[in-house]
């Protein structure tokens, strides 16, 4: 402690004190700090760590020590303020920590300190897993599949009206890989070509958009003999021909005259066929 005893010429005294003064030994070490990256700070591409740190008797040296790699620390450049550039591309997504301890130029270590940052170089990943790309579906289709980010997931989304209007997707959130289904009655929209939007969103921010392109069929093709005409008399050799469509199109046409049946090719974008056929050796009088 201190006191302090003043006198005048007159013989007066004035006393002052006594103050307490702490001697911490640790108030000689190094002092650092972490300007760049704050804690929980997203990172989505390569990381600047900068900072700075102080001594009374000048700093040496700084280290850093990444996501607690101890044997492997790395010296900064610069000391009262440095600087490392740390390349994130093969770094997995997700929290990282740095560590950093400033040394003086008699070798004394400082306290080291430490933050955790976000590193969040993709979107999220969406897939639908039960069934293939431009599938063939009608009545209640169900989808299912799968989102993941290194960050886990917070919210999954749908869309079936190219995007306007998002319905929330009931998935297990914050996992890194969940799986969800959703369940589209497909008469509710018009046969053909249709998209499932799905909208992810990380835990770091991230939005990844993913499309499924699948065609609608809720209506049965139309089939139809054209010649000859419904009741018209024909004998031996004569050519039957007629058209069958869909709004999705006819994959497979069949026919049979008695006892006879074969299949006819189909030509893209030409909705008519014809078959040959002899009655010259069944007795069918009809087919």
């Amino acid at each position: 402690n201190i006191m302090i005893t003043a006198t005048d010429q007159g013989g007066n005294k004035t006393i002052e004190g006594p103050h307490n003064i702490w001697y911490d030994p640790k108030s000689d070490l190094p002092v650092c700090g972490i300007t760049n990256p704050y804690p929980g700070m997203r990172v989505v591409s390569d990381l600047n760590i900068v900072g700075t740190c102080i001594d009374d008797d000048a700093v040496s040296y700084v280290e850093l020590v990444l996501d607690g790699d101890k044997d492997h620390p790395i010296r900064a450049e610069g000391a009262e303020f440095w600087s490392y550039k740390l390349k994130t591309l093969d770094l997995e997504e997700g929290p990282h920590t740095i560590q950093v301890t400033g040394y003086d130029i008699n070798g004394l270590q400082g306290k080291p300190v430490t933050l955790t940052w976000q590193l969040d170089r993709q979107q999220p990943l969406t897939q639908v897993t039960d069934k293939e790309m431009g599938i063939l579906v009608s009545g209640n289709v169900k989808f299912e599949g799968t989102v993941s980010d290194g960050n886990g997931i917070k919210s999954l989304e749908y869309s079936v009206d190219g995007g306007k209007y998002f319905a929330p997707v009931k998935i297990n959130e914050k996992k890194q890989l969940t799986n969800f289904s959703i369940s589209i009655n497909s008469k509710d929209f018009p046969d053909g070509p249709a998209i499932l939007w799905f909208r992810a969103t990380d835990m770091a921010g991230s939005i990844g958009l993913y499309s499924f392109l699948y065609f609608i069929d809720n209506t049965k093709p139309a089939v139809r003999i054209v010649s000859p005409a419904d009741g018209e008399l024909v004998n031996g050799k004569f050519t039957v021909a007629g058209y069958a469509k869909d709004t999705i199109g006819v994959t497979e046409l069949y026919w049979s005259y008695g006892n006879q049946k074969g299949s006819i090719d189909l030509v893209p974008g030409n909705h008519y066929w014809s078959v040959n056929l002899d009655s010259t050796p069944t007795k069918e009088k009809s087919g």
